[in-house]
This record gives structure tokens, sequence and C-alpha cells, in this order.
């Protein structure tokens, strides 16, 4: 990918990571993350996945991506869904 392409969707991949999971990501694993969503979302039939084969690729794939602490942090956040959203109703 050339520098700047797809600069706003990566600073809003950013700044989303960070809002829902508390995960700041640095550009190039913000961009890599970025690759990953756009191939996952693309409806190629290059993969074929039943629902647990496609949830374990996505974790694979993210592991390889983040940090330890950062994949922990994502890990906890997907088995913990009420605790995703950081807005506290008062």
């Amino acid at each position: 990918m050339a520098p700047h392409e797809n600069e706003w969707e990566i600073k809003s991949l950013q700044t989303r990571y960070e809002a829902t999971m508390g995960i700041e990501l640095n550009e190039e694993q913000a961009e890599k993350v970025f690759l990953f969503e756009q191939e996952k979302n693309s409806g190629s039939y290059k993969y074929s996945f039943s629902t647990w084969e496609e949830l374990y690729y996505e974790q694979d794939k993210l592991h390889e991506i983040l940090t330890p602490i950062q994949f922990e942090k994502l890990h906890f956040r997907k088995s913990n869904p009420a605790k995703t959203d950081r807005r506290k109703s008062h």
C-alpha cells in the first residue's frame, strides 16, 4: 500500500480500536488490520470457512499483528462483550 493511501480509514480504525477496546495501534499495525479487514469483508471466495474456522482465522491473523498485551485485551473484550462499551449510563 502506498503511503497516505487510505490514510483516513487507517486513522479511523486506530480511533475505533482505542475507543471500543482500549487498544492503541501503531501505524504499521493499523495498516495491517485495515488490510485484513478489507480482505475479510471483500466477499471473496478465496477462503471458504465455517463460522468456527473464520473465528480461528481472525484470531490467528490478529495474533500475528498485535502485541501479546494488545491481543489479550482484544480476547478479553470479545469474551466479555458487556465490558466493550466504555460509555456508562448514569
